[in-house]
Order: structure tokens, then C-alpha cells, then sequence
């Protein structure tokens, strides 16, 4: 859960990328937390059942418009998309297409003109052979090495 609350120290951070961990991460962990504080509610008689609300779990998901928004923006610009298609979230059935999009669709790979790609590079360990030095040496006839022969 490394990507869990980063969204919360990037609170109003418009600019930059998002990877698709970071998204499902926060995701995860703000749903959980609201389904405490709905249960938390129901213990202490604050939640309605007319609104779907309690108190606490309100409050919670009022303190989240801002960091979703800005984790949507960077998720967005991590595919090269602008900040201004957040604005489909506001029509009723594309916005879940869009918010699947959101947590499937892979980065753009390398920079691209919001910054560069959130993914770590992969790293070549010490000592790893080189693909030229992983092959096996070419053989002569009868099966021997031409270091053999």
C-alpha cells in the first residue's frame, strides 16, 4: 500500500502523473475507510438511511472531492490526456466507463508533455549477463564448442 495516501500529500497537485497503482491503491483505502465510518455511523445512530450518509462517512467523502479530482487529472495525464476530461464525470453512465479507463488503461511510456512516466525504469542487476553474453556459443560439427575444438 506504498501509493495509498499519496494522493493526500499531493492534495491539490493538478500537475503531473499518476500510475495506475497509485489509483487503486487510493481507492482501496478510502473505500475501506468509508465503510468504517459508515459502520462507525450506524454504532452511533448518525447515519441516515434516507441520504445513504452518516456524519462521519459525509465528511470523509467531502474531504475527498479535491484529492480525487486531483489524482483523476494526474491519472489522465499519465495517458496524455488533459485535465478538462474531467468534466465526463459529470455525465451519469460515461463517467463509469471512464473511471474504468481510469484503472486499467496503462501509462504512456517514456515522457510525454506532462512530465515524465511515474513507472521506476527497470534496472539491470550487477554482474547480469548481457544478451549477447547470454547466448550459448556457437557449435562446429559434432556438437562440440568452437572453444572445444
Amino acid at each position: 500500500m506504498k501509493y495509498a495516501f499519496v494522493p493526500f500529500q499531493k492534495y491539490a497537485t493538478f500537475s503531473g502523473r499518476a500510475r495506475r497503482a497509485e489509483y487503486w491503491q487510493f481507492t482501496l483505502a478510502t473505500a475501506l475507510i468509508s465503510l468504517a465510518l459508515t459502520g462507525l455511523d450506524a454504532l452511533t445512530g448518525t447515519y441516515s438511511v434516507a441520504t445513504g450518509f452518516g456524519f462521519l462517512s459525509g465528511l470523509f467523502s467531502l474531504a475527498l472531492i479535491v484529492p480525487f479530482a486531483a489524482l483523476y487529472a494526474r491519472r489522465f495525464h499519465d495517458f496524455g490526456w488533459s485535465t478538462w476530461w474531467l468534466l465526463i464525470l459529470l455525465v451519469p453512465i460515461a463517467n463509469v466507463a471512464f473511471l474504468l479507463v481510469l484503472g486499467f488503461k496503462d501509462s504512456d511510456v517514456g515522457e510525454n508533455r506532462y512530465g515524465p512516466s511515474p513507472k521506476p525504469k527497470p534496472e539491470t542487476a550487477v554482474g547480469a549477463e548481457t544478451p549477447a553474453a547470454a547466448q550459448d556459443p556457437p557449435t562446429v560439427r559434432g556438437g562440440e564448442t568452437r572453444d572445444q575444438a
